[in-house]
């Protein structure tokens, strides 16, 4: 946790609510489970790539509309991004926060439901 809060402190919020959707998202897709069909050992490269390429992407608009892109900037937050999805998925995968997502999901998809009736 304390990684996530230096995180926080050293690239700001936006880029820290980033990195951390990341994950969410690939929560989110396990949950709906997009990746059954996937052999389970060729699974956490596609986790891998999901998580951190959707951060970097997303963190490389972000940059983009705030006029600060440049590439020693990217490099450094690309790595960064990197400790902070590996940590964030840690606490992901090892705590109750799976179940909340999981819960929280599962309410969404009730209401969905209940308007389509």
């Amino acid at each position: 946790m304390e990684q996530i809060m230096i995180f926080f402190q050293n690239y700001g919020w936006q880029v820290s609510l980033i990195a951390i959707a990341g994950i969410v998202i690939l929560g989110i897709l396990k949950y709906a489970n997009v990746f059954s069909k996937i052999e389970k050992e060729k699974r956490k490269p596609i986790y891998f790539a999901i998580s951190i390429g959707f951060s970097i992407l997303a963190t490389i608009v972000h940059l983009a509309f705030k006029k600060q892109l440049e590439l020693e900037y990217i490099v450094t937050l690309t790595f960064a991004i990197y400790a902070i999805n590996q940590a964030f998925y840690a606490i992901y995968e090892t705590t109750t926060l799976r179940d909340l997502m999981s819960k929280i999901l599962a309410w969404f998809s009730e209401k969905i439901k209940e308007k389509k009736k």
